[in-house]
């Protein structure tokens, strides 16, 4: 049979009409005879003739008019797709009646539909899958009429009479994958006629998917090694040199689509190109499966022509994304003994292409590798990955007309990252990049002076910021990153703003990391790396508040990471942050000073009760008296500091040291702490609420202390008694008055609990007595506190009948007292009697009875529930409850 010969054709040019048939199959009368009956050119469906017949509605309706573009690109997909229907429904009835010229003549026609214009790269994929799977149907015919007899070739020759290019050639295509796979040509001539011809079409959208077309038909006819096409059809250098010029080809029409149009387009046409862009990185793909194609093939034959089709071009979309398809298509091996030549080209591009993500995913496979297995790691070692990588980065940054600063860093970014997840232990390599980042920062730039700001000042910020976090995600140590001796020297190149930034990442990750200060000389370094966030200073603001108490916060986290199994070590972290801590004034004292309080008391408690047994030569263990001596001076410089702002908490910390005190036994040293908050009280608290809430914490921390002697208890409470009824208002008064009878009458388990431990920890001569006072058990007083608190409730309500208004409060007031005299009831507290409960809960009755327009829904609703619970009780016969009368 007769078949393409070596030299080929010419291949068509654009538009033209011109036949082609292999070499050697046609004479030049053939040539120039007219097409056979079948041929019909394509023109519209509906011609400018036909258009003026149509109805004015149907003409607006072919031409969209009124339609969005969503709606016409529907329609004009649905009119392209019912012809392609009909085409191909009259294609196959002339495939079944074996009529040739018939089924040509649909086929040319279904493929004519392919040359619109109108569609968007998206619709015309759709309509594009639909003409080929038609086409599957017209091959298969092929592929019989040549197994009962037809000549091949003679085939080959009969679809280039086609009218039109485009649908001409979709057919040569089609007919030349069934000339390859009978063998009736060697498969390189053929292949190369076909991409040759291809160039017949140069429209963008329409070449491309031309090209995907001859792409995916010829992709199982390859000359691979170990193919059945190997050989006489050629060997694996011409099945890559296939690939290569069709990739070629198709990255050529890619671009070009980004150079027509109006420029108001732009972005449309940006948009429509990433949505064809995989069509050319098939190609890749194709190149990366071939059995042949190995790290040598790779090396010598397919990246450097690749690398010079993305060069050459120079269009930042087609350079970036085919960048990915080369570093994402073939595998690391090939990569590790092409490190140099892909990284050399980088510098190469596009100064839009973003160079430090294309090295972040190269770094990303390689560090894969490396992370693989000792084999991998040494495999990557041998490539000089990190040489190269700075080498690379430092072209970028010598391109100074083309590169931004931004660029610059993000590549010394990448190159970082990819250092630190191969060769994390090297510190001196990650210090290198960090000082090269440094050097290429602070260097003055063509066209601007030292130190102005022409560069886009987020993104630098965020690359910086990005540059100087990565050693803190790589190490654990927050030490290790002060050993890179460049890291200052990036950091001063930013604001004031950024720094802080930087020092916050530097406190995140110590968060995350969970990793503890054990020395003093880690503390001090930290809180030199983060001065920016402990000290005050005139030139930082403050900024956003609710940002501030955010970073504060952060900080306060921090101080938690201060921590040595070492009580002196500990003790010594804690002293650190504290002196560091005062340099911050009032704005920073207020949220750091509380939690390094309760660092020391975390301490407090380890030294009280998990005492280090001291050992011979050791030196003496670490007093509970010293440790509370800091917490005093600690909670004294945030009140000196913060003022009567920050009184209510230094009050509750001075209560809970008191408490710790307690646990440690060190009565002289609770009693101190207890007049302090007291004395904090008396001067600085003037609201009535913040005295109620502040009498709260005194009587809960009082009802739990129990190492006070009798006559420090007495005056304690006589005290806290005064407090509660000095209160503005009644209402205030009397709950007050209820809370304080809990100061007469404390429980046994809290006793015990509070008398469990002793005070191993502290000196000898320091801790008291080891045995716990006894609960406390003042049944007149118990009665005095509810009486007084009774007839405050009384006064209450006679206030509110007289004024008006407030007979809720009054009523709401006589059910807490009832509470509490349940609550020492259920106690067997002398004096508390069924009667007193019964009055009470008479009177409560009587008065929402009276009042029940202005009783609340709250109120009524937990009188409702307390009468419930006493009749449960009194169901169940507990104790002296059979005597209790509930109100009806």
């Amino acid at each position: 049979s007769r078949g393409p010969s070596p030299s080929g054709g010419r291949g068509l040019r654009a538009g033209g009409a011109t036949s082609h048939a292999a070499p050697g199959c046609l004479s030049a009368a053939a040539r120039t005879r007219r097409a056979p009956p079948w041929r019909c050119p394509l023109t519209e469906r509906v011609g400018s003739a036909s258009m003026a017949a149509l109805p004015a509605d149907q003409t607006r309706r072919i031409e969209g008019v009124g339609m969005t573009p969503d709606e016409q690109q529907a329609l004009w997909l649905k009119e392209s797709l019912n012809a392609v229907k009909r085409a191909g429904f009259a294609m196959k009835r002339a495939i079944d009646g074996g009529s040739m010229r018939e089924a040509l003549r649909c086929a040319s026609e279904l493929l004519g539909e392919l040359r619109t214009s109108l569609l968007t790269p998206q619709k015309y994929y759709e309509l594009y899958m639909a003409v080929t799977q038609e086409l599957l149907h017209l091959r298969m015919f092929f592929e019989d009429e040549v197994s009962r007899g037809r000549n091949v070739a003679d085939l080959y020759e009969l679809v280039q009479h086609a009218g039109n290019v485009l649908p001409r050639l979709y057919l040569l295509v089609t007919v030349g994958y069934v000339y390859v796979k009978v063998k009736g040509a060697p498969c390189k001539e053929v292949l190369k006629d076909l991409v040759e011809m291809c160039k017949g079409v140069q429209h963008p959208t329409r070449g491309l998917f031309l090209r995907t077309y001859l792409t995916q038909s010829t992709r199982s006819l390859l000359p691979d090694v170990g193919s059945e096409y190997e050989g006489e059809g050629g060997s694996l250098s011409d099945a890559v040199d296939f690939v290569l010029q069709n990739f070629g080809e198709m990255n050529k029409l890619w671009v070009r689509m980004q150079r027509q149009g109006r420029s108001s387009q732009r972005v449309r046409r940006e948009r429509e190109r990433q949505e064809l862009r995989d069509l050319v990185g098939k190609n890749l793909l194709i190149l990366g499966q071939l059995e042949g194609v190995d790290a040598t093939v790779y090396a010598e034959s397919v990246l450097p022509k690749v690398l010079e089709q993305v060069v050459a071009c120079k269009d930042e979309i087609a350079q970036h994304y085919l960048l990915d398809c080369i570093i994402e298509g073939f595998p690391v091996e090939f990569h590790l003994k092409t490190v140099e030549a892909l990284l050399a080209a980088l510098p190469k591009v596009h100064a839009g292409v973003d160079g430090a993500a294309v090295l972040e995913r190269f770094a990303d496979k390689l560090a894969a590798h490396a992370a693989s297995g000792e084999q991998g790691a040494a495999e990557v070692e041998a490539a000089q990955v990190y040489e190269r990588s700075l080498a690379c980065c430092d072209a970028i940054a010598a391109a100074e007309s083309s590169r931004s600063r931004v660029a610059v860093v993000a590549a010394y970014g990448a190159a970082l990252r990819l250092t630190l997840r191969c060769y994390a232990e090297r510190i001196e390599w990650v210090d290198q990049l960090l000082s090269r980042a440094a050097a290429a920062l602070s260097a003055p730039r063509d066209g601007e002076s030292e130190g102005s700001a022409s560069d886009d000042y987020p993104a630098l910020e965020r690359a910086v910021v990005a540059l100087l976090t990565a050693p803190l995600d790589a190490y654990d140590d927050v030490l290790t990153l002060l050993e890179l001796r460049s890291y200052p020297a990036v950091a001063e190149v930013l604001a004031v703003g950024t720094r802080r930034t930087m020092c916050l990442e530097v406190v995140r990750s110590l968060l995350k990391a969970q990793h503890a200060i054990t020395t003093r000389t880690k503390a001090e370094r930290l809180f030199d790396f983060v001065a920016l966030l402990v000290e005050e200073r005139a030139d930082v603001p403050h900024g956003d508040e609710e940002d501030f108490e955010e970073e504060q916060g952060l900080v306060a986290r921090m101080l938690l990471s201060l921590w040595s199994e070492d009580a002196h070590e500990c003790a010594a972290l804690l002293e650190v942050a504290r002196v560091r801590l005062e340099k911050g004034g009032p704005a920073r004292t207020r949220h750091t000073l509380p939690t390094l309080t309760f660092q020391a008391l975390r301490l407090l408690r380890a030294v009280v009760h998990n005492p280090t047994p001291r050992e011979e030569g050791a030196p003496k263990p670490l007093s509970a008296k010293k440790v509370l001596s800091f917490v005093h001076r600690t909670i004294s410089l945030l009140h000196a500091q913060g003022g009567a702002q920050v009184a209510p908490v230094s009050l509750r910390l001075f209560l809970q040291a008191a408490s710790a005190a307690d646990e440690a036994q060190l009565e002289a040293i609770e009693y101190e702490f207890y007049e302090k908050a007291f004395e904090l009280y008396e001067e600085e608290l003037a609201d009535s609420k913040a005295q109620q809430a502040a009498l709260h914490v005194i009587v809960g921390t009082l009802c739990r202390a129990r190492h006070l002697s009798d006559d420090s208890r007495e005056t304690l409470v006589s005290k806290a008694a005064q407090y509660s009824s000095k209160l503005l208002k009644k209402p205030a008064r009397a709950r007050a008055a209820v809370l304080c009878s809990h100061l007469f009458w404390t429980d046994d388990e809290v006793a015990d609990e509070g008398g469990r431990e002793g005070a191993d920890g502290g000196e000898e001569g320091e801790k008291g007595d080891d045995t716990a006072t006894a609960p406390c058990r003042d049944a007149a007083n118990v009665l005095a506190c509810l009486k007084r608190a009774l007839k405050l409730a009384n006064a209450a309500e006679e206030m509110a009948s007289a004024v008006g208004g407030a007979a809720n409060e009054a009523i709401s007031l006589y059910c807490e007292i009832l509470e509490k005299y349940l609550y020492f009831f259920d106690r067997q507290v002398p004096g508390v009697t069924p009667a007193m409960l019964n009055d009470l809960m008479e009177l409560i009755s009587t008065d929402m009875s009276k009042l029940e327009g202005e009783v609340g829904e709250g109120t009524k609703a937990s009188f409702r529930a307390t009468i419930a619970r006493v009749h449960d009780k009194k169901a169940a016969g507990a104790g002296a409850y059979g005597e209790l009368v509930l109100p009806s």
